[in-house]
Formats: C-alpha cells, structure tokens, sequence
C-alpha cells in the first residue's frame, strides 16, 4: 500500500482517494494475509495491516491542515497512533480522502521499515502551526464471554482475546496563521466500541498429569 502512493503528486483542488490509489486489497494486488478487525475480533485477511499507512498519512494530512474529505475510526484504539488520529479503510466501502487546497502541488512520501510507518508530505513552505488536542469524554468496560473449547482439557481457560475498553473522544484542530494572527478551530467526535474478552474453556477429557 505504501509503495502504491509514495511519491504521489496530489495538484492543487485535487482529492485524493486511498482505495483508488491503493486499489482491491488482493493477492492479485500484491497484499498478503496479516491481522484484520472482524465482527469485532482479530482475524487473518488479505491486506491486513493497511489502516496503518492511512492512518499515517491521516495524522501527516492533519498536521499540515489540509482539508480531510473521508475518515472513519477503528472499532478500536490502534496501538501505533494516538486516538483521532487513525484511519479506517476496506475497499471499497471505507475510504480515506484529502484535498490539497493549496496553490501548490503536494508529494507524499511513505516508508515502511521494521514495522513503523512514516508518512511526508512535501511541498512549498507553510505558514500553518497546527495544533491537534484530543478529549477523552467517556470510557466505557469491556464484556467477558466464555467459548466452550473440547480441544483443551476439562477445566482449562485460555485468554483468545483481551478485551479494551471502549472510548468516546472529541478531536479539536487549531489551524493558526502567525502572519494574519488568526485561527480557524474544527471538532469532530470518534466513538470506540468496547472489545470483548473471550476465554477458551476446556471441554475436553481430565487434564493430563503435569499439564
């Protein structure tokens, strides 16, 4: 994904779209099986991993202040960005989308080394100093459910997936113009779904000697 748009000219007025660069997240695409957000747990899919460059390149558009056209949150906080700074995307139905509203052209450089993502924007300078300030407005537990699991011994509880609390936050960017004196501030609300624990329980036979 990120090889698809590094080194991307986005003119200026022009949109970009994430899935019509990026295009089908399938192995006749070049994507892969990794980790991917399923009816609320963690399952292989093709083009797992994805959200990371759109969430990348999302925090990189918004600190530039450029206008964003189409975000969405995950379903829950992602471990490698802060909360409101992500970016949810499945071809075709989720989409990310900026606008350059520059007089300019803009370049986008991506790099993906030892699973860190990188994501730069290049371009004449800015006056801009963006300010992006994130408020926690509500926390919400986590459920516990419990699968019945024959393969493991009678009695035996397995953690499948650890649950996260689920989150409701206010994004607010401050877009300042130092020259003119002025800013312009935008809020927008994310809500972050709890994520259910679920244990394997054993249904299976008595649990071996020294298990």
């Amino acid at each position: 994904a990120a090889s698809k748009i590094d080194g991307l000219v986005v003119m200026p007025g022009e949109i970009f779209d994430f899935n019509e660069v990026v295009g089908e997240r399938s192995e006749a695409n070049g994507f892969r099986p990794a980790p991917v957000i399923a009816g609320g747990e963690l399952v292989d899919g093709v083009g797992g991993g994805t959200c990371q460059v759109a969430g990348s390149l999302h925090a990189a558009v918004s600190f530039a202040g450029l206008p964003i056209v189409e975000r969405s949150p995950h379903s829950r906080p992602s471990t490698y960005i802060f909360m409101g700074l992500d970016a949810v995307v499945s071809y075709p139905q989720l989409n990310f989308r900026f606008q350059n509203d520059l007089a300019t052209p803009v370049a986008i450089g991506m790099t993906v080394e030892g699973g860190i993502v990188r994501a730069e924007l290049r371009g004449a300078p800015l006056e801009r100093l963006v300010t992006h300030v994130r408020r926690v407005d509500e926390i919400a537990p986590y459920d516990e459910n419990e699968v019945d699991d024959p393969s493991l011994p009678r009695g035996v509880r397995v953690l499948r997936q650890r649950g996260v609390p689920g989150f409701t936050v206010t994004n607010f960017r401050i877009i300042r113009d130092p020259v003119a004196n002025q800013a312009t501030r935008t809020s927008s609300s994310d809500s972050y779904p709890p994520t259910t624990q679920i244990w394997r329980v054993g249904t299976g036979g008595p649990r071996p000697a020294g298990y």
